[in-house]
């Protein structure tokens, strides 16, 4: 990701300014967010409801510093000189919730100090800012026509001074440092965050220096530096199976407590959390849900490091997460989860090998790793379980979320191929990419009737250091087509998912939720393949 190539480009200058807020000269983009960053002109606005609730946004994923952060609810800075900067504020408004009708903001809004601070988002760009901080009240009409612009915000909420609190405590929320730091400048002087002073001039507004309050700076115990790249992850959330697995045993045992079930999906999706940031590194990932993966944004090193310290956190929190249980009970769960995660790092292991040796597995060999990493972790949502409910009725459903976890994992072998809705957050074939022998490609290897050079031509196209090109992908799955694996793969998925609305389905109204989810593609032609993908006259 690239400051030159990133947003409009009518926004690509700044003004520079001293220590002081006097103006130096007009400086670009690139010079003032790169580090180590030159002192520019900013501003932050607040923006409340009628109730004091905050208007929050989460930037974009595109964004070259603090992508999927959440902040408040408009952050920029002026181009120029040639308009006051409430003016400015306005146009950001405009640029940002693109639609958002909100008449006369100019003068509505309230300067309420000053903030001077810098931090790095990483190792390249950061942000070094004089911030006028604003606050801007809108009535109950103007919130309900809120509109935003999906290449500037991710998503936005409206939160009360509780649920804000809440998410400065979480270690699952990327929050914007500047954001914190206004956070902690502010709630001293006014619990509550809607009672701010009445408007001054600007050169009377009170001045916060707080130096650099970069992640690593700002907290010394670096706890939540160490996470960043955990939170990063959590940011952007996923489909939340797992959790919804958990709810879906606690409908078939009734005798497992909500509170229970909910820390148990807590677990297990920071579990999944953690080795989502493994599997990136391990299989050369650029893209998780649409975003830059987190190793990307923060380094191999310290994403590793998160995602090990995730593992052992998750287990061993046990311990006290469930202390209302005996103590034989936690020792049993804490081992039965280091157990699994031994099962999902030796599947993991099988799953690289074939791909570094170019060795395609066998069907019942890729089965035994789906069942060591997919199942493993979907059982585990009821062995959990069971220990604080029913053991012998989490006997009976281990199995069956095992059964789930093949399904999960074909069917995602075969949209890697078949499905665009897949496509939008991961590419066409991105499998192709990472050199994997998923299931369709396996049956490919296995088929008779397939000539021997078009096996050792795909087998060179997988073992490729920088993956597939479009064309080889293209290629590939019209040898898959041809030889009927792609249809085959579906008539799988499909007696498999069958098998589970007859058993699961019927005792949780939530496994019919996420089969709804997880529907099954149709096989393509190649050129309706094509046609998709923009490339019709390809």
């Amino acid at each position: 990701m690239d400051i030159s190539t990133e947003g409009d480009v009518s926004w690509k200058t700044c003004v520079v300014v001293d220590e002081d807020d006097n103006v130096l000269r007009i400086g670009g983009l690139a010079e003032c967010h790169t580090v180590p960053m030159t002192l520019h002109r900013a501003f932050s606005v607040f923006i409340f409801d009628k109730d004091g609730k905050l208007l929050l946004q989460q930037r974009a994923k595109t964004k070259y510093t603090f992508p999927l952060s959440w902040t408040n609810s408009i952050c920029s800075h002026p181009r120029n000189l040639k308009k006051p900067l409430e003016e400015w504020v306005d146009i950001r408004l405009q640029d940002e919730f693109k639609g958002w009708k909100l008449d006369n903001v100019a003068h509505r809004l309230k300067p309420v100090g000053k903030l001077v601070y810098e931090a790095r988002s990483d190792h390249k760009y950061g942000e070094k800012e004089i911030d006028t901080l604003y606050f801007l009240e809108v009535t109950e009409e103007e919130k309900r026509l809120i509109k935003t612009n999906p290449d500037e915000i991710e998503a936005v909420q409206w939160v009360s001074d509780n649920e804000l609190n809440a998410l400065f405590e979480s270690d699952r929320t990327l929050i914007t440092p500047w954001f914190r730091a206004i956070y902690n400048v502010l709630r001293p002087l006014y619990p509550t965050m809607k009672k701010f002073p009445a408007v001054a001039p600007n050169d009377d507004l009170p001045v916060h220096r707080v130096g650099d309050v970069s992640y690593a700076k700002a907290n010394p115990d670096f706890d939540h530096l160490l996470q960043l790249p955990f939170s990063y992850l959590c940011s952007n959330s996923g489909k939340a199976i797992r959790t919804m697995l958990c709810q879906a045993y606690a409908e078939i045992d009734k005798s497992i407590s909500p509170a229970d079930t909910k820390t148990i999906a807590a677990l297990v999706e920071k579990i999944h959390a953690a080795s989502l940031l493994h599997d990136d590194i391990e299989d050369k990932s650029t893209s998780r849900r649409g975003a830059p993966c987190a190793h990307l944004i923060y380094g191999v090193a310290r994403t590793i490091n998160t995602g090990a310290y995730n593992y052992l956190d998750g287990a061993l929190s046990l311990d006290k997460s469930m202390a209302h249980f005996d103590e034989l009970t936690r020792y049993k769960m804490i081992t039965s989860t280091l157990s699994m995660l031994c099962t999902l790092h030796r599947a993991q292991g099988a799953d690289i090998s074939w791909g570094e040796n170019g060795n395609c597995p066998t069907r019942e060999d890729y089965l035994e790793m789906i069942d060591g990493k997919t199942c493993a972790l979907f059982q585990h949502c009821a062995t959990l379980s069971g220990f604080c409910g029913s053991q012998d009725v989490a006997a009976k459903i281990a199995p069956q979320f095992g059964e789930f976890g093949r399904f999960f994992q074909i069917r995602d072998d075969f949209a890697n191929l078949c499905d665009p809705v897949y496509w939008e957050s991961k590419g066409f074939y991105e499998d192709g990419d990472e050199g994997k022998y998923g299931y369709p490609i396996i049956l490919f290897f296995e088929a008779e009737l397939v000539a021997a050079d078009k096996k050792t031509w795909l087998r060179e196209k997988l073992a490729k250091e920088e993956g597939m090109s479009l064309e080889e992908k293209l290629e590939t799955y019209q040898m898959l087509y041809e030889a009927g694996v792609l249809q085959e793969t579906r008539d799988l998925c499909l007696e498999l998912q069958e098998k589970l609305k007859d058993n699961l389905c019927t005792a949780s109204p939530t496994i019919e939720k996420i089969m709804l989810k997880l529907s099954v593609a149709d096989v393509k032609s190649i050129e309706d393949v094509k046609s998709v993908l923009g490339l019709d006259g390809a």
